[in-house]
């Protein structure tokens, strides 16, 4: 995410807090980057403890609440969801988190319309999605550092677009700071990267790799509007202030949030018995 500098750093000055948001930025991508090489359970426990925050932050940003029964519900069923994607059953976890939606949207129903319901699919879904990548014995590695690189490619190429090169602004009343440059750079740097990855990775579709690595970071700039756009209704800068310099996990993962739903819709509809060779264009 490219959002401007937040409470987090408040009072600090901008090159020591853009260190900070630096330096907290390269261990969660080292946390997240050997958890998923270490293999599919350690994988997936982050996954759970990850989606298990998340659904914390989205009640306090929806209902204003640091805890209460709402948030049970939908940080366990995120959790188990989670768990049971990264052991082989993504289909049934995404059935239940369906029906744990639907329970919370009708227990939710008189505080916050729809948006307590459907924050257990948006931090439960994108959970299943790189679970089911990552439990591909053949390519689900490589397909998850793929898009995990399309993502901070995009959010590199926003960030230095954007301030370097200004101009019109992108979304004012959602996030005042983004402008067309930096979407514009992302998707570049993103169409970079899936042209290195075709390459390196001898993909059977080079331009299909770069056209997929584009279409997900168009899904990662949405998902970081869309969550710009959550915190704006209800008046919140940040999601929570757990990460140094950045906020909250939602604040961190929204673009890959976004771009994981996307990938795994995807590949449901071109290669659904293999999805890591079926996001890599892989023979």
């Amino acid at each position: 995410m490219t959002a401007p500098l937040g409470p987090a750093t408040q009072g600090m000055q901008e090159p020591d807090a853009l260190r900070l948001r630096i330096a907290s930025g390269v261990v969660l991508a080292a946390v997240t980057l050997g958890a998923a090489w270490a293999g599919p359970l350690p994988f997936g426990l982050l996954l759970a403890l990850v989606s298990g925050v998340a659904s914390w932050e989205w009640g306090r940003v929806v209902r204003g609440v640091d805890l209460d029964a709402l948030q049970v519900l939908h940080g366990a069923a995120v959790v188990v969801a989670a768990l049971i994607g990264i052991a082989g059953y993504g289909v049934p976890a995404a059935i239940g988190l369906l029906v744990v939606a639907i329970v919370v949207l009708v227990l939710g129903w008189r505080q916050r319309d729809m948006l307590s319901g459907l924050g257990v699919l948006a931090t439960g879904l994108p959970a299943v999605s790189l679970a089911w990548f990552r439990t591909d014995p053949s390519r689900g590695l490589d397909a998850l550092l793929f898009l995990f690189v399309v993502v901070w490619a995009t959010d590199v190429g926003g960030y230095a677009f954007g301030r370097s090169l200004g101009g019109p602004k992108l979304w004012v009343a959602v996030s005042p700071n983004k402008t067309w440059a930096g979407a514009l750079g992302g998707l570049f740097l993103a169409g970079v990267w899936g042209g290195l990855a075709a390459w390196g990775l001898s993909s059977a579709d080079p331009d299909g790799l770069i056209l997929t690595s584009i279409m997900l970071a168009i899904a990662a700039v949405l998902g970081d509007l869309a969550e710009s756009a959550l915190k704006r209704r209800f008046g919140r800068k940040d999601a929570s202030a757990l990460i140094p310099g950045h906020g909250g996990i939602l604040d961190r993962v929204d673009g890959l949030m976004a771009a994981a739903v996307v990938a795994a819709i995807f590949v449901m509809l071109r290669n659904p018995l293999h999805p890591g060779a079926g996001l890599l264009f892989w023979p």
